[in-house]
């Protein structure tokens, strides 16, 4: 009777370091060995892009079962910066904001961002890219600035 042995579900990432329950192959009878033939070790760096993980159960009798996962580790996103604009006065329209980054190949890159001076007259947080808008700035003495942080994500 051939060994059994069942690996983990197929894993997605942005970071590289992945961790994973090593398949254990069963059997009818003890002695069972279980040994990774392709891939890299859990806790391991994986690079960027798909790495196959094969795993084989060889009983006493040398009957053999083997499993495999794949380990896609998507580039890190990285946002063009549109630079900053300003300084605006008072009920100026600003440009609208369109976030793109360099990044291709690995699905769809979706952006969130959270402003951190909503008196500006842009909300709190959003996603996907900014339109429009006209700003709030009355004071010449303390003008208000603001730092919008962008956080793109991958979506397969």
């Amino acid at each position: 009777m051939n060994p059994t042995i069942t690996c983990p579900p197929n894993i997605t990432t942005c970071t590289p370091t992945v961790t994973y329950s090593t398949p254990v192959g069963t059997d009818n009878c003890s002695g069972v060995v279980t040994t990774q033939i392709a891939g890299l070790p859990s806790g391991s760096s994986f690079p960027v892009g798909v790495t196959t993980n094969t795993f084989l159960a060889t009983d006493v009798a040398g009957n053999t079962a083997s499993c495999s996962f794949t380990v896609t580790v998507n580039p890190t996103p990285v946002v063009n910066n549109p630079g900053n604009q300003g300084p605006l006065c008072h009920n100026a329209a600003t440009a609208a904001i369109t976030f793109t980054t360099p990044t291709t190949g690995a699905g769809t890159v979706t952006y969130t961002w959270v402003n951190n001076t909503p008196g500006i007259g842009l909300a709190a947080s959003g996603t996907g890219d900014i339109a429009s808008f006209n700003v709030n700035n009355n004071s010449t003495v303390n003008p208000l600035t603001a730092i919008i942080t962008v956080i793109p994500l991958y979506f397969q």
